[in-house]
């Protein structure tokens, strides 16, 4: 399932065993679809491949559980009687709702209980110790849920959620002055990812990325891709926090000035078979996954273009301008194949090389320089 950055998900926990039930279910939903949150309506389902497509799923992708126990039937409630022919009757509680509730649970969602009068509390209700609201009239559930929800301060901009974007105009250009010092350096440009935690409260811990795949469009073939952590920009470990409502950048490619037509991604590796290589001219499809402790996968798909020059763009698959030809007139037509192949030497920077402070610029007279003597990373 593709996850989106939209409102906050709220999976709405519902008995429905009678037509009055399951229309006090979407009620509530249509409520706090105009309150801006998404609502899920979990359905009742009968095996084992619906239950994990419906259930688990939705319950994966939400921040917010809303709980509405209705009365079954009639139990004996022995533990207020000292014989059980003088216990009170109490009725039993929706048993698929309760289940529901210890998965919510477990996932750490914030609940809102409510709970029809008589009903017994049994299970993982009394474990966790919700504050059940209690209601007798269903005619007025729906108000009662939004009133509650309003009391609790639910957020609808709060998203247990890791979110990929990029910058169609962002290019960070440097020069590093640890190679060809005696010319001034060597003239590069970093394209980066932004990578955003969108849980307003949890850091996310562990955060690393990789290149689930490349395909060349130009040509319909796909590169062999090696499982491989991309690099974060300032760093050289693959492993990263980013705080609560906070984000970092990604170093997705780099190219060289004198290498002209040619990108490298910059996977975290001393092996240089590692290392993909895309040449142009030709367009491809890449895509990114992240991945962090506690949060469903993020991906972002996304479209190169390279010119005889360089990265002509660089940006969603959504967006992207139409492919171009496999060669422009007037032009030798260049075979633009991916490579993963040994780089020679040059081609790509060692990976402990470090990097001053950059200006974010694609002006020539606005790069920085990286000295050996004030050693930053990129």
């Amino acid at each position: 399932m593709e996850l989106k950055a939209g409102p906050a998900k709220v999976f709405i926990s519902c008995g429905q065993a009678s037509d009055e039930e399951r229309s006090i279910a979407h009620q509530v939903s249509e409520r706090l679809a105009r309150m801006g949150f998404d609502p899920y309506v979990a359905v009742e389902v009968q095996d084992l491949r619906g239950l994990a497509e419906n259930i688990y799923e939705q319950l994966g992708a939400s921040e917010y559980f809303l709980f509405i126990d209705f009365r079954r039937e009639y139990v004996v409630d022995e533990r207020h009687a000292f014989d059980a022919s003088n216990a009170p009757k109490v009725y039993r509680g929706s048993l698929f709702t309760n289940q529901e509730l210890a998965i919510a649970s477990y996932r750490g969602l914030q609940p809102v209980v409510l709970q029809e009068d008589g009903i017994r509390r049994d299970g993982i209700l009394n474990v966790i110790q919700a504050n059940c609201i209690p209601f007798s009239d269903r005619r007025n559930l729906a108000a009662v849920a939004e009133t509650a929800v309003r009391d609790q301060g639910w957020d609808r901009a709060h998203r247990n959620l890791i979110r990929v974007s990029r910058d169609v105009s962002e290019r960070v250009a440097m020069v590093d002055m640890t190679q060809e010092p005696e010319r001034g350096g060597r003239p590069k440009a970093y394209y980066h990812l932004i990578v955003e935690n969108l849980h307003r409260s949890r850091p996310a811990t562990n955060c690393h990325a990789y290149v689930r795949s490349i395909r060349n469009l130009s040509t319909g073939t796909d590169l062999e891709v090696h499982t491989v952590e991309l690099k974060w920009e300032g760093v050289f470990f693959p492993y990263v926090v980013i705080g609560p409502r906070s984000k970092r950048s990604l170093d997705l490619l780099l190219t060289w000035d004198d290498k002209p037509g040619v990108a490298f991604v910059m996977a975290l590796t001393d092996s240089e078979r590692l290392m993909p290589k895309l040449q142009g001219p030709g367009d491809w499809a890449l895509s990114v996954g992240v991945l962090a402790e506690g949060f469903p996968e993020a991906t972002i798909d996304l479209r190169l273009r390279i010119d005889g020059m360089g990265v002509m763009w660089l940006g969603n698959a959504s967006d992207a301008p139409p492919i171009s030809p496999p060669a422009a007139a007037g032009r030798r037509a260049t075979d633009a194949r991916v490579e993963a192949q040994l780089l020679a030497s040059g081609n790509y920077p060692p990976l402990m090389n470090t990097v001053a402070p950059v200006t974010r610029s694609v002006d020539p007279s606005q790069r920085n320089r990286e000295t050996p003597g004030k050693q930053t990373s990129s």
